[in-house]
């Protein structure tokens, strides 16, 4: 018989934690591919849309996918950077990178 331990069987914990780390990074792959596909169709808004899920799950991520996503994002500001900034991207990227920095990450070519 194997032990339990907090009242889960060990194998479960270890399931649980598997499972959400691989939703994780479907999630996370499917911002990057919506940001950079609002880059190159000039979507401005799906891309400050994307950049608010980042920013709202960032200060909820374990520290090994809030590491993960810091990493994304830093490569993705670039690209943000040769979009015109419209209001509602502008004020989104401004939040994002103030939460970046909070997560104690320094993402490149961050906004003012």
């Amino acid at each position: 018989m194997v032990a339990v331990q907090d009242g889960k069987p060990p194998l479960v914990g270890a399931g649980v934690a598997t499972c959400l780390t691989i939703v994780a990074l479907i999630l996370l792959l499917v911002l990057v591919y919506t940001t950079v596909s609002a880059h190159e169709s000039h979507q401005h808004l799906t891309a400050a849309q994307a950049l608010q899920i980042y920013a709202d799950l960032l200060p909820r991520a374990p520290p090994d996918v809030a590491a993960r996503l810091c990493q994304e994002i830093s490569c993705l500001l670039p690209l943000l950077d040769q979009m015109p900034p419209p209001p509602p991207l502008d004020a989104a990227r401004r939040r994002l990178v103030r939460v970046m920095e909070q997560q104690d990450g320094s993402p490149a070519g961050s906004a003012p």
